[in-house]
């Protein structure tokens, strides 16, 4: 795999931002770049050294998830890196599947976000948040965003990859009826039904992972933030 390209800040033309910040996640923001809008995903920080490191760590890490992925649909297209702490990517229009309602979904939408999960299962890449970043397009086709939390399958031994996929699909599966139950609940089987009750083989696993990487995420950066903010107030405080 290449090296990603690197592009200039000077170059983007901030046009707003795009989600509010929170600890555990980067600033996003819509953008201007070469005429076209995209979104930035800017992992830097106002200042310290590891604070700094961390987000060039982070940004690089989600730019090969998404250079892995490339090409298949419904996945946001990766254009490169701004600076050493952000990422462009491509915008996809929609709204976040948790925030519709009943029949806001035709039949095959299912169906397709099926395809793109297997495609990205093809490529070795696990999303450990994917029932939370499924997007309705403005077409109505589905998009998987955020691959922040992310892991990848081994390609070897070959029984562990091929046992680790059938939990992760498992899990999958799960987190479509979920939101099949909330958007076309008149589409679910009685089978569909049952299956809420089964027993998951990784289910306990992908929560954990989950919520490992979110905390792990969340409690560096804002202790650092904190300790920083701590020793701002002090050396005032002495002054």
């Amino acid at each position: 795999m290449s090296r990603a390209a690197i592009i200039p800040r000077e170059s983007i033309e901030v046009l707003g931002r795009y989600l509010p910040d929170r600890d555990y996640r980067a600033s996003l923001y819509r953008v201007r770049f070469h005429d076209t809008e995209f979104i930035l995903k800017d992992f830097s920080s106002e200042s310290g050294t590891i604070l700094r490191m961390l987000g060039r760590f982070f940004a690089w890490r989600e730019s090969c998830a998404y250079r892995r992925l490339g090409g298949i649909p419904g996945i946001p297209r990766f254009h490169g890196r701004v600076g050493r702490h952000a990422i462009l990517i491509e915008l996809l229009d929609g709204t976040n599947s948790d925030e519709l309602g009943p029949g806001c979904v035709g039949e095959v939408f299912f169906e397709e976000t099926r395809r793109c999960l297997d495609a990205i299962l093809d490529r070795g890449v696990i999303h450990y948040d994917m029932g939370h970043n499924i997007i309705v397009r403005d077409d109505g086709s589905p998009g998987i965003i955020d691959f922040e939390l992310h892991g990848f399958l081994p390609s070897w031994p070959r029984w562990l990859h091929d046992r680790l996929r059938k939990g992760v699909v498992e899990q999958y599966d799960r987190e479509l009826l979920r939101i099949k139950s909330r958007l076309r609940p008149d589409l679910l089987s009685e089978s569909d039904k049952s299956a809420f009750s089964k027993p998951l083989m990784f289910d306990n696993m992908m929560h954990r992972m989950r919520r490992i990487m979110k905390m792990t995420t969340i409690g560096i950066t804002s202790n650092l933030k904190w300790q920083k903010s701590s020793g701002d107030q002090n050396s005032s405080t002495d002054r």
